[in-house]
């Protein structure tokens, strides 16, 4: 188990006002918070991965317009 100390007054006191909006205890909420952070940065690398790969010709695109076409959804 991984304990954190908040020792900023201002931290603490906004963290259990936006946990209380939740109905979640300030543990919950920040376990919460926590998690989708890490799933951000997963999708950050993730999207670092694949712009890598489009750079390097690895991966082709194609514009809005070809995907609406090849998926029936032109105008």
């Amino acid at each position: 188990m991984l304990e954190v100390k908040i020792t900023d007054p201002w931290l603490e006191e906004h963290l259990s006002a936006e946990a209380a909006k939740r109905h979640q205890s300030p543990q919950e909420f920040l376990q919460a918070v926590i998690a989708e952070h890490l799933e951000d940065l997963e999708d950050v690398a993730e999207c670092d991965r694949r712009m890598a790969d489009i750079r390097s010709g690895k991966t082709k695109t194609i514009s809005l317009s070809e995907m609406e076409r090849r998926l029936g959804l032109a105008h």
